[in-house]
């Protein structure tokens, strides 16, 4: 670590920017964060899920009284490299919502993140639709209702166990909440729609 900062605070893992540039940064520990969302969604280790939480909440604290993120609360002389600040760090709170979906907002509809570039998205009440544009892909996605219908270029698609092939995976949230993931093996326009 960097003389005088902690690896830990307030039972976040803090993460430093390189090995010979070792100021904790809220990207890096945003990124850090993110992939201990991912593996807890891969493994269900809930260890990752916690740590996951107290470094996302960590980042949070890398942002002054006016509401402008800086780098870190530990770090003297480091403000803002708006692109780490305001580009890649919330970037990663997108992976960090794929993986645990009910951290996003309640009671809305929300893209929660893709591998592909995403195009004509409508979101209703009860609908979202969007155009893939990948040959192949997955999106993540949080609902305020519960799918019950995903088409694919008109096409219905079916609940899947494995990630192989056109499908899509639904875990009931809470509170009329629902994660869908979707995996495609074409590109076209997707709509989801419920009840």
């Amino acid at each position: 670590t960097a003389p005088g900062e902690p690896a830990n605070q307030w039972g976040a893992n803090i993460v430093g920017e390189q090995d010979t540039f070792l100021f904790k940064m809220d990207y890096q520990t945003a990124r850090y964060a993110a992939s201990c969302a991912r593996w807890w969604a891969v493994s269900g280790d809930a260890s990752y899920k916690e740590k996951a939480y107290r470094s996302l909440n960590w980042v949070t604290y890398c942002n002054d009284t006016d509401g402008k993120a800086y780098e870190s609360p530990l770090s003297k002389g480091i403000l803002s490299w708006w692109s780490d600040s305001y580009g890649e760090c919330p970037k990663m709170f997108y992976h960090v919502f794929a993986g645990i979906p009910e951290w996003a907002p309640k009671k809305e509809n929300h893209i929660l993140y893709s591998e592909n570039i995403l195009k004509k998205v409508v979101y209703s009440k009860k609908k979202v639709e969007y155009a893939a544009t990948g040959k192949s892909g997955i999106e993540w996605l949080k609902l305020a209702f519960k799918p019950t219908n995903v088409t694919i270029n008109g096409k219905q698609v079916h609940p899947q166990t494995g990630k192989n092939g056109t499908g899509y995976q639904m875990k009931e949230l809470g509170d009329g909440d629902y994660s869908l993931t979707i995996f495609r093996t074409q590109t076209g326009h997707v709509i989801i729609s419920g009840k």
